[in-house]
């Protein structure tokens, strides 16, 4: 099985990210890292609201993901 590389990841986050704009204003959007922003926080409302974590809890998996992301970058070179 071939690795998965950054570039893959970032593909993917660009489509989903692309998606949540579409569904949340109804058009294309052209700026992405506002689009961001405004998921990752929805994802932070989802963690507490619907997973039932406390916003601390919901927050530190947020920071469990910029170190895995961290991770990554150190062990790849981005393709």
């Amino acid at each position: 099985m071939t690795a998965i590389t950054n570039q893959q990841r970032a593909d993917w986050a660009q489509k989903s990210i692309e998606m949540f704009a579409t569904t949340v204003k109804g058009l294309e959007s052209t700026l992405e890292m506002e689009d961001a922003q405004d998921l990752v926080t929805n994802i932070i409302h989802h963690l507490r609201l619907n997973c039932g974590l406390q916003f601390e809890e919901a927050v530190m998996i947020i920071h469990m993901a910029v170190n895995m992301a961290e991770a990554e970058t150190e062990q790849e070179d981005d393709q």
